[in-house]
């Protein structure tokens, strides 16, 4: 935004990202009182940052980016807190993506901004149900993880529960694909090697985000995401296509999956706990089905760009505008 486009503006919208406690707005500090300051949709911390710690980005072109901000981060924890405080307590709108976001937040928040919650949709015209056959193997559970491959998506643990599978009830066949890129690629394919696992884990590599994954999710039966943090994109994707979730209940997930009527909700690093939910959708193709079948319906209602538009716009005509 160049400076004449700030002088004829009459709402002022920062939109993510916006890091708590970091990230800060010179606009909103230097608030112009005719006009109108919206923030959000903010997303909640990061949790159990401790058993995975600080991950850097892969691609080079990120690096930079990286190197300031920690240096920022570093040099100057405080000035930044202050800003980043600052900058939220001029908003005179903030929306948040989920009500554990806005828990995150509470505490930093006035008394007379209005406080909404407003969620964050998929693209529904990429992300949808196959609509050709499915031609997998059958007899076959086909799992499927997307993500980074790092600690925090805590690939290891659905190896394990495979694994866990594999040795309590050897007659179940599981196909699983790990769809992504990180550092962990190494060991999870030794991991997975040391359990004999091989031929039933494939692992994909980076792919073109979108179109590259929706062929994945619309051929597998099931996603599980065993994430030790918030991981939220993934699952709102493949529940648009159809697809049942098994994922950790932390953070935002209680609020994406339903236990039991779209997905499972699982124990972070519990490796039996997947194991089971496996084996319950791996002998009942009609819990598969009815769970797939919800998993479609209700994100057809909820992750809907169209909704979330309108009621965007509600918000800033009702309130923004006066």
């Amino acid at each position: 935004m160049n400076s004449l486009e700030y002088r004829v503006a009459n709402i002022v919208h920062h939109f993510m990202p916006f890091a708590k406690d970091i990230t800060f707005n010179l606009f909103f500090i230097f608030k112009d009182p005719h006009k109108k300051y919206i923030l959000g949709p903010l997303i909640g911390t990061h949790v159990n940052t401790a058993l995975f710690g600080e991950e850097k980005p892969t691609p080079a072109k990120f690096a930079l980016i990286s190197i300031i901000r920690s240096l920022a981060i570093r040099a100057a924890p405080k000035l930044l807190t202050y800003l980043s405080r600052w900058t939220l307590k001029n908003a005179d709108i903030i929306l948040f993506s989920d009500n554990y976001a806005l828990n995150c937040y509470q505490s930093q928040l006035r008394k007379n901004q209005l406080i909404k919650v407003l969620g964050i949709g998929v693209d529904r015209d990429i992300f949808t149900r196959a609509k050709l056959p499915n031609l997998r193997q059958p007899n076959c559970l086909h799992v499927l993880f997307v993500g980074r491959l790092t600690e925090r998506k805590g690939g290891r643990y659905l190896i394990n529960a495979i694994a866990e599978v594999k040795k309590t009830q050897p007659d179940i066949m599981i196909s699983c694909k790990f769809v992504g890129y990180g550092m962990q690629e190494t060991e999870l394919k030794r991991i997975a090697k040391n359990l004999n696992l091989s031929h039933q884990i494939s692992f994909s590599g980076e792919l073109k985000r979108n179109t590259g994954t929706v062929k994945y999710y619309q051929a597998c039966d099931v996603v599980c995401i065993p994430a030790l943090s918030d991981t939220w994109v993934s699952a709102k994707e493949a529940l648009c296509c159809g697809k049942p979730v098994i994922i950790t209940n932390v953070a935002s997930h209680p609020e994406i999956v339903q236990d039991g009527i779209n997905g499972y909700l699982v124990p972070i690093m519990d490796s039996t706990a997947i194991a089971k939910k496996l084996v319950m959708l791996a002998t009942s193709s009609r819990l598969l089905q009815r769970l797939s079948a919800n998993a479609y319906r209700l994100a057809q209602k909820r992750y809907n760009w169209g909704n979330i538009i309108n009621s965007y716009l509600s918000i800033v005509n009702n309130h923004a505008g006066s």
